[in-house]
């Protein structure tokens, strides 16, 4: 549990993690002012809404996790409305959601942010899934979410790293020719298999089943992974 000794470290702290605390949105709001050089915030099994209006404003990386819950039905962070404002971090530049749900409205506002790095794992999308996101975005990685479509953004020719799973295979196809990403990882389930393995050969690209059973799209230094 946090306690008021928190505010009593010291000022030059720029990484803070918090678990499974009551912490308020007063607290927050200290801790905003007595750490101004706070960089990395961690925040797992908060009991509370998460006031994105009273997070520092040095604050560059944010890490959400509901923490281990037995009964997902239980979990306080399940959704984006845990977060009092998504669109009020425009000084992130890396985000990371464990198990958060992410509403069509809630990534509407994550593309307004500027946001160098994304990573989601776990949870799930609405129907637009990932159809909006940063044009600053650089690194994206995706992994073991629900309703990922095939809906597919055109920043994707942007990125410099994408890491994906859990799509169609018509959008993985889809998200190949769109982008020009120097390196590109994307990872399939098993099913998608002997659909890969029909695309169309790209300009120096290749798809194969390797000897440990991935599956691999490679261009250049880009690869597509089975696992």
């Amino acid at each position: 549990m946090v306690t008021a000794g928190v505010v009593e470290l010291p000022p030059s702290i720029e990484v803070l993690s918090l678990q499974e605390t009551s912490i308020t949105s007063h607290q927050f709001h200290r801790i905003k002012h007595k750490f101004p050089q706070l960089k990395t915030l961690y925040l797992s099994a908060l009991k509370k809404l998460v006031p994105t209006s009273r997070l520092p404003p040095s604050l560059q990386k944010l890490s959400l996790h509901p923490g281990h819950v037995p009964d997902e039905r239980k979990r306080f962070m399940y959704n984006d409305k845990c977060l009092e404002d998504i669109g009020l971090l425009r000084h992130l530049t890396r985000l990371n959601l464990f198990h958060v749900n992410l509403s069509n409205e809630g990534m509407r506002k994550l593309k307004d942010l500027g946001l160098v790095s994304l990573q989601i794992v776990g949870g799930m999308f609405e129907d637009e899934g990932l159809a909006f996101l940063p044009a600053s975005l650089v690194s994206l990685r995706v992994s073991r979410a629900k309703g990922v479509t095939d809906h597919i953004p055109s920043s994707v020719e942007r990125l410099g790293l994408a890491k994906v799973g859990h799509v169609t295979a018509e959008g993985i196809v889809r998200f190949l020719r769109a982008s020009n990403a120097p390196r590109l990882q994307l990872v399939v389930e098993k099913t998608m298999q002997s659909a890969l393995l029909a695309v169309p050969e790209f300009p120096g690209a290749r798809v194969h089943l390797s000897t440990d059973k991935h599956l691999f799209y490679e261009r250049g230094g880009c690869g597509l992974y089975y696992c």
